[in-house]
């Protein structure tokens, strides 16, 4: 019995110290966190897309502040990692058009080149070649009545006999690329891709490299126009076409303080600008100011800048200060970073990155990463701190750039304070921040880089990520925003794509999706294995609970 009230004792104590050891809310950073927000995402920033004029403005402010607090500047020029990115391949509005007969169709409204097209000027008779497959093992045979193709434009249905899917048996031939090949060793000059039934996904109609198949290539959007196809016209096609690259910048500042490792404190600063490819927004294109997603965490990052910079504290360690740009297109500034860096690799212990930490509510804290060390094993108990309730996730793999560290072989944390209903729209806005909640996550951030700030380096754990690295694909969307906080069973809605599937079966905010079709939704990773069994035109039944009631209703994707 002595024994026990000894170890309870000890556990008792174990908890206090760790309390008295937590960080206070630094009540005096509040109002720069507030300064640093509402300028990053206001409107005179653009929603700082890279390549743009708002990026830039906010490169050159997180510079100044850097420089402000004598950071050392570690960029290639000053604070400055320059690189390029590639960008949306640019359609020429005057010189890509469509006449069938004597219709000129409406470009991006009835009809879009497509990434295998070349650039040129084609005129001729159509002809329909259904899904343009030639499979003697299946006994099909599209070509079979064609009698040719010579300086004709071929009409190719994107499907195919028994559709798009993994378990077609015509899986090996859904490479439009292949078929489009075809179509051209025959003669054609030119092609027309429609998409006649509900067994197949439109083709992307952005993209960033052009794939050519050497002849013009297009898509008929227009399902009048599409249909009317199946029979020859004379049609007159051009398309122009021309690949980009863009200047990015990622900022970069040191604080040295004379030893041997540093610690990365990372977080993305650009934005989806008027509406880039990710934006959830249904409307005219409008600025995406971004405040949560991230000039949130760039403003978190600014305060750990402020307070590293003055050298009194956390001085196990050396700092470096990275802004990454071009996140929202796919991590890409983290990745140069990582395969072009301004500092050893080798000399990084650990990477933290903050991501969308504007919206602290409930005092929930999503942090992921908590598995690629050691060290965080413990991350509950020396968190204990101001009743935060943590949301652990031991992945070092997610989407966004602490990922990029992981892969790396780094141990990193991603600090995340949850999605919301103005995730990547307008309405993202800094009138909607919770200012003492990114003090708040700023305070546990400098109290976990205490906990380990006498440790040289960090032991790197590879954690199982087989729900991240094989997660299912699929070609259907739901058009809902889940609640990656919620962890009670089913999927919670946190918000509803308007003219989405999920809207116009009346499903709204808050309503938890426990079944799709035969599948039930267990977890978000269930609710991914669903949609990939499903494709564009079925309709299943999706069973939720709203209000702690049952109820279900009918999606059509």
């Amino acid at each position: 019995m002595k024994k026990h009230t000894i170890l309870l004792f000890a556990f008792l104590l174990s908890i206090a110290t760790f309390a008295q050891e937590c960080y206070p809310i630094d009540k005096n950073q509040i109002k720069s966190i507030k300064t640093d927000v509402e300028f990053l995402s206001s409107d005179a920033l653009e929603g700082r897309s890279p390549g743009t004029n708002g990026e830039i403005i906010a490169r050159d402010y997180i510079s100044k502040r850097f420089q402000q607090l004598g950071i050392i500047p570690m960029g290639n020029e000053g604070y400055s990692q320059i690189f390029e990115i590639d960008d949306e391949v640019h359609v020429n509005k005057n010189k890509t058009v469509l006449v069938i007969k004597k219709d000129t169709l409406l470009l991006n409204t009835d009809f879009y080149p497509l990434v295998y097209s070349s650039n040129g000027n084609v005129a001729g008779k159509t002809v329909w070649l259904n899904y343009g497959i030639s499979a003697p093992e299946l006994n099909h045979d599209d070509y079979k009545k064609v009698k040719s193709l010579e300086g004709k434009i071929a009409v190719i249905d994107v499907s195919s006999p028994d559709g798009i899917h993994p378990h077609s048996e015509y899986a090996k031939y859904h490479d439009l690329s292949g078929r489009l090949e075809m179509a051209k060793s025959k003669g054609a000059i030119g092609a027309i891709l429609v998409n006649l039934g509900n067994m197949a996904n439109d083709p992307e109609n952005r993209f960033k490299k052009i794939r050519s198949v050497n002849m013009p290539v297009v898509f008929v959007s227009d399902k009048a126009h599409a249909k009317s196809l199946k029979k020859s016209k004379e049609v007159a096609l051009a398309v122009k076409l021309a690949e980009r690259t863009l200047e990015a910048y990622n900022v970069v500042g040191f604080v040295d303080n004379g030893k041997e490792s540093t610690v990365v404190i990372g977080a993305h600063y650009d934005h989806l600008g008027y509406g880039d490819a990710g934006s959830l927004y249904v409307g005219e294109p409008a600025i995406h100011n971004g405040a949560d997603d991230n000039a949130s965490g760039t403003a978190a990052l600014l305060a750990l800048a402020e307070f590293v910079s003055k050298k009194t504290e956390l001085t196990g360690h050396n700092y470096l200060f990275i802004a990454f740009t071009a996140e929202e297109k796919g991590l890409l500034g983290s990745n140069y970073y990582v395969n072009n860096p301004t500092y050893p690799m080798e000399k990084v212990a650990y990477m933290i990155n903050m991501d969308m930490v504007g919206r602290l509510r409930e005092n929930q804290l999503q942090i992921s990463g908590t598995g690629t060390s050691e060290s965080w094993s413990n991350i509950e108990a020396f968190l204990a701190c101001d009743d935060i309730i943590l949301k652990l996730d031991p992945s070092g793999i997610g989407p966004s750039d602490h990922a990029s560290f992981y892969n790396m072989r780094k141990p990193v944390l991603h600090f995340f304070t949850g999605s919301h209903s103005d995730y990547h729209k307008p309405t993202d806005d800094a009138d909607l921040i919770n200012y003492k909640g990114i003090a708040t996550v700023v305070s546990l951030i400098k109290t976990t880089m205490a906990h380990v700030d006498k440790d040289t380096y960090l032991e790197f754990i590879e954690t199982p990520n087989d729900n991240a690295k094989n997660a299912p694909k699929f070609s259907v969307t739901l058009g809902i925003m889940p609640d990656y906080m919620y962890q009670d069973g089913g999927v919670k809605i946190d918000g509803v794509t308007p003219e989405k599937p999920a809207a116009n079966a009346g499903l709204q905010k808050g309503d938890i999706v426990v079944q799709l079709g035969d599948f039930k939704i267990e977890d978000i990773y269930a609710y991914m294995g669903a949609l990939a069994a499903f494709k564009k035109g079925d309709k299943v039944a999706v069973a939720f609970i709203r209000n702690g009631e049952h109820k279900e209703s009918e999606i059509q994707f």
